[in-house]
């Protein structure tokens, strides 16, 4: 399902110029703003739609799982860590969001196989050391 909201001035203008120096393409970059962007254009220079190519992931969803359901500590240093990503991509420093995206992604990971092995531990604790009955 495609999205429209209208494009500001300075989209439409930037668009308009960018357009007419590549006809080859439907796209431009963006580096205006705080961060760049990629804004998807008609021929005529309306705007369609706009993304950001190279914004990193934050695994903010990944991190919300973590804290609910398998441990929250670590679900609370790996949420930490992807808003201070997020804060990172929107102030213009992308290798320290990426970086801080990848300790969130690691931290989601550990807390759940910590999790896991702790929980199959407890279950097969008593069958692995059982002495068998004679």
């Amino acid at each position: 399902m495609l999205c429209y909201s209208s494009p500001t001035t300075l989209e439409v203008e930037m668009a308009n110029e960018k357009k007419a120096k590549s006809s080859d393409r439907n796209w431009v970059y963006d580096k205006s703003g705080q961060t760049g962007r990629v804004l998807v254009t008609q021929p005529d220079g309306r705007a369609l739609r706009d993304h950001d190519p190279n914004k990193p992931r934050n695994y903010i969803g990944l991190a919300v799982v973590v804290l609910v359901c398998f441990n929250p500590l670590l679900g609370i240093i790996s949420v930490v860590f992807s808003v201070k990503s997020h804060k990172d991509f929107l102030e213009g420093k992308v290798s320290s969001a990426r970086t801080k995206g990848q300790v969130s992604f690691v931290a989601s990971v550990i807390g759940i196989l910590i999790t896991a092995t702790i929980v199959l531990g407890v279950i097969f604790w008593p069958v692995i050391f059982s002495k068998p009955q004679t």
